[in-house]
C-alpha cells in the first residue's frame, strides 16, 4: 500500500507509469516498426488520468503524436506542457475552432461545413490546420460513406486554402467478435474510401482503422497506424486469445473504512429503510459513493470490494458513501483499506468477476471514476 503522508482524499487511484511503458514496448514489438501506434487518451485515458499519462508517453516513452475524444481534452494536454502532435477523433463543434487553429490540434473532418469553417479561420491566422479525414465503414456514426457521399466531400474541400488532409481513418464495429465476415466488409469498405481519396490527388501519410481489438488480431488492418487505449492500460478481451501480449494492468483503486456498525438481525438501515440485516451483522461504512464514480448497478448485484484479503459484499451505496458485509472477516477497524478493482500485493478485485452481473463494461466502470478520486502516478 502506498504512503498517504500529506494526500487527501477518501479513495484514491495509483497508476504505475512503467508498467504502461512496458505495455507500450509490447505493442510496438507486435505491430512492428512500420506501424505507427497511437495512444488514444481520451476519458481521461478510461480513468487513469490524463495530462501525467500524456506527459509520461512523450518525454519517457518518445510518443510524437497522441490521440483524444473532445477538444478540452486536447486543451489540458497542451495547459500542461505537451506539444506534441494531438489528434481529436471525435466531432468538433464550431466554436472550439479558434482554439485548434491556433493551438496546432489536429480534428476529425467529415462534412464540408466543418471544413470550410477551420479554413476560414485558417486563413484569417495565415496559417494551416491539419486534418484526417473520417471515412464510414459501417458504424454509422461520424465519417463519409465511399462512394457519393465521400465524392461530394472531396468535391467540396478540393482547393479549399489554409487546410493539410494528413491522414484518413475509420473506426471498426465489430472487430472483437469470432465471426470475421464484418471486419471484413468494412475493411474492404475503407479501402475504397483510401482509392477515392488518391483518385482525388489527395497524399495521405496516415491510414489508420484498427482499434484494440483489431490491433491485436488483425496485423493485415493496421495500415500504417493502429490506436488503442486498453492495450495502453493492460486490457486485452480479444475473443480468439486472452492477453496475448501479456500486457500489465496498471491501475488499482483503494478506499477506506469509516466507520463499523453492529446491526441486529431484522434490523433496517439505509435510505428508505430498504436494507434488512438477515442475521447479526457488521457493516462497515465505506468511504467513497456513487459520486466517485463506482457503478451504481454493482450493490446488491454481486459487486464486492476486498478487506484483509476476503471478499466483502458491497450491500448499498449512496453518493458519498455506502454499506459493506464484515461479518464474516475478522479483525477489521476503522480506516482500514479495501481495495475496489486491479491488484495491489496479494490482493486483486479482477474486472471481469466484479462486473459478471453488471449491464456495464469495463471501459464503462473505469470512464466513470471521477476527480474526487485522488490519483497517484508511481514512475
Amino acid at each position: 500500500m502506498e504512503d498517504l503522508t500529506g494526500i487527501t482524499g477518501n479513495s484514491y487511484v495509483v497508476v504505475d507509469l512503467q508498467k504502461i511503458k512496458r505495455n507500450v514496448e509490447k505493442i510496438r514489438a507486435h505491430i512492428g516498426e512500420n506501424v505507427k501506434f497511437l495512444p488514444v487518451l481520451k476519458g481521461a485515458t478510461c480513468g487513469h488520468g490524463l495530462e501525467e499519462i500524456a506527459e509520461f508517453l512523450v518525454s519517457e516513452c518518445q510518443f510524437d503524436m497522441l490521440c483524444v475524444g473532445h477538444t478540452i481534452e486536447a486543451e489540458r494536454i497542451r495547459n500542461f506542457g505537451v506539444n506534441c502532435d494531438i489528434l481529436v477523433l471525435g466531432g468538433t463543434p464550431f466554436n472550439n475552432i479558434p482554439y485548434v487553429v491556433e493551438n496546432k490540434i489536429t480534428t476529425t473532418l467529415s462534412n464540408a461545413d466543418y471544413a470550410r469553417a477551420l479554413s476560414a479561420e485558417a486563413v484569417k491566422r495565415g496559417t494551416t490546420a491539419k486534418v484526417h479525414i473520417k471515412i464510414n465503414s459501417g458504424l454509422g456514426r461520424m465519417g463519409a460513406k465511399p462512394g457519393d457521399e465521400l465524392a461530394a466531400l472531396l468535391n467540396d474541400i478540393n482547393g479549399l486554402p489554409g487546410i493539410d488532409i494528413e491522414g484518413a481513418y475509420t473506426h471498426f464495429s465489430n472487430s472483437a467478435k469470432i465471426d470475421t465476415a464484418i471486419i471484413e466488409q468494412e475493411a474492404a469498405t475503407f479501402d475504397s474510401g483510401l482509392a477515392q481519396i488518391k483518385a482525388a490527388g489527395i497524399t495521405l501519410k496516415y491510414c489508420h482503422a484498427a482499434n484494440t481489438p483489431a490491433t491485436v488480431r488483425f496485423p493485415q488492418y493496421h495500415y500504417n497506424m493502429v490506436r488503442s487505449l486498453l492495450l495502453l492500460v493492460g486490457y486485452d478481451w480479444s475473443v480468439d486469445q486472452f492477453n496475448r501480449l501479456g500486457l500489465e494492468k496498471v491501475l488499482y483503486w483503494r478506499g477506506f473504512v469509516a466507520q463499523i456498525n453492529e446491526v441486529k438481525a431484522g434490523e433496517r438501515f439505509d435510505y428508505g429503510l430498504a436494507l434488512t440485516a438477515s442475521r447479526d451483522m457488521k457493516v462497515a461504512v465505506t468511504s467513497f459513493g456513487y459520486s466517485d464514480g463506482y457503478p451504481d448497478d454493482l450493490p446488491g448485484n454481486g459487486g464486492f470490494v476486498m478487506i484483509k484479503g476476503q471478499k466483502a459484499p458491497i450491500l448499498s451505496l449512496n453518493m458519498d458513501q455506502g454499506f459493506v458485509d464484515i461479518t464474516d472477516i475478522p479483525d477489521v477497524c476503522v480506516n482500514d483499506q479495501m481495495l475496489l478493482i486491479g491488484q495491489d500485493g496479494g490482493e486483486e478485485v479482477e474486472l471481469t468477476e466484479l462486473l459478471a452481473n453488471s449491464k456495464h463494461s469495463g471501459t464503462y466502470f473505469f470512464s466513470l471514476i471521477n476527480h474526487r478520486v485522488r490519483r497517484i502516478f508511481k514512475r
